[in-house]
């Protein structure tokens, strides 16, 4: 499965992390993203990316530089994949740990993944839903997500990498 994995330059440590974590998944096809660092961008780098009077509804304050170049770096890697072949991707930042039992859950999460509606699966467990969908296996399910945060890890497909091109942006 294709695999992106975002990294700063300057954070050897944790890229070192993070390929020793992929070493214990071969079916994982990975490259790096050179992540954005936002204490870098200049001020008008930012201000011609952030919507700052929408980022104030929406969080109630303006996105810091680290959330900016956060963003800027999980957008790189959704631009790299539609300018691949790829119908679908894992993106991880280079602090994830993948459970165990990851290379069990990949074919469902796969399936999921093969459709033309746009779909994201979230990886991780902050997040609030509405409903459980199905369980995975054990004690893994798919909900219907409302809000969620902290993107270390998560796959999506083509329609939602070409949506969040569009449309995110800090």
């Amino acid at each position: 499965m294709k695999t992106y994995i975002i990294n700063l330059e300057k954070s050897v440590d944790r890229k070192n992390h993070i390929l020793k974590e992929l070493s214990l998944y071969p079916s994982l096809d990975y490259s790096l993203i050179k992540g954005v660092d936002g204490h870098t961008i200049t001020d008008d780098e930012l201000y011609s990316v952030i919507d700052t009077d929408s980022s104030q509804s929406h969080f109630k304050n303006n996105v810091n530089r680290a959330e900016v170049g956060c963003a800027l770096s999980h957008i790189k890697c959704y631009k790299t994949m539609l300018n691949s072949s790829e119908g679908y991707a894992l993106v991880l930042e280079d602090d994830a740990l993948l459970s165990t039992d990851f290379e069990s859950l990949l074919p469902f999460l796969k399936r999921n993944l093969e459709i033309s509606d746009p779909i994201i699966i979230l990886l991780t467990p902050n997040f609030k839903y509405k409903k459980v969908i199905s369980n995975i296996i054990d004690r893994y399910y798919m909900s219907e997500v409302v809000s969620g945060f902290t993107a270390l890890g998560y796959m999506l497909n083509r329609a939602a990498a070409q949506i969040l091109v569009d449309r995110l942006y800090p």
